[in-house]
């Protein structure tokens, strides 16, 4: 199965699901501006678009520097309203900075972060 293969159900074809049980995922580009204020209107919207048969939506964090109290609150929430439907939120690649923010936090013990191919080893037993 090579990367580029077009999956039937509209998911993600990648060599390091092939065994897994995972249907398909979304990962999601964050920007400084979806995080920033908490205003996650944006975001909720991109998620509303996610298919029914995602069992996994990623927020790609690499291009963010710091978290607030009121995003941290709105991505619990955000996580609360995606594990309601039977999806998984997780987070790629946060920066040291968000990490700490996270650990200081213990949503690092909610939310599966790290690379990729640590997000799959993760969430391959709850999906």
């Amino acid at each position: 199965m090579s990367a580029s293969a077009e999956p039937t159900d509209g998911g993600v074809t990648d060599p390091r699901t092939e065994g897994r049980h995972v249907r398909s995922y979304e990962i999601i580009s964050l920007t400084s501006q979806d995080v920033v204020g908490g205003d996650t209107t944006a975001l909720r919207n991109r998620l509303e678009d996610v298919g029914s048969s995602t069992t996994l939506v990623i927020l790609d964090m690499q291009s963010i520097a710091f978290v607030n109290s009121l995003f941290l609150s709105s991505l619990l929430a955000l996580h609360t309203a995606l594990m309601r439907r039977g999806t998984v939120l997780a987070l790629l690649a946060p920066t040291p900075s968000v990490v700490h923010v996270l650990q200081l936090t213990r949503l690092d013990r909610i939310i599966p972060c790290g690379t990729l191919d640590e997000i799959l080893t993760k969430t391959s037993i709850i999906i």
